[in-house]
């Protein structure tokens, strides 16, 4: 599979895990439902716990087929396919903002930045994510093969 079929692989299927959790999230984020400190934690905590499990496998089950393949350029793949979810996430942003727009008090460039540098952390942060379980499955692969031989 070439970059842009990793990137298609990782994205969607994390954002399907939590998509019904976004809208919550960003009526939180921009004052538009009050929720408790709490419940809005706890939910905030829950997507990210399984944002990561799924990235985490998505990135395991990518790299194995890859170096089955015996394609080894797995590096930057591994961590374009982690941080993926993020561009599905902005998108989401601005659909977000396409149906609030009469009850958020921002600017359409102030929104955009402030999502652009939000999820550009958290592309940064699933990317590494990503990064590291490709590396360990690569080191598995890598101590078997050495066994073998």
């Amino acid at each position: 599979m070439k970059t842009p079929a990793h990137l298609f692989f990782g994205g969607p299927l994390p954002f399907c895990m939590i998509c019904l959790m976004m809208d919550d999230i960003y009526a939180s984020l921009y004052k538009l439902k009050v929720c408790g400190a709490f419940s809005t934690m706890f939910t905030m905590f829950i997507a990210f716990i399984i944002v990561i499990i799924v990235t985490v496998s998505a990135g395991m089950v990518c790299t194995y087929y890859q170096l089955s393949k015996q394609d080894h350029q797995w590096w930057w793949r591994s961590v374009f396919r982690g941080g993926s979810i993020a561009i599905f996430m902005f998108a989401y942003g601005l659909y977000f903002y396409a149906r609030a727009k009469a009850r958020i008090a921002l600017s359409l460039l102030e929104f955009l930045c402030y999502n652009a540098c939000l999820f550009y952390a958290v592309f940064l942060i699933l990317g590494t994510i990503g990064f590291y379980a490709s590396s360990v499955i690569f080191q598995c692969v890598d101590l078997q093969l050495k066994r073998r031989n």
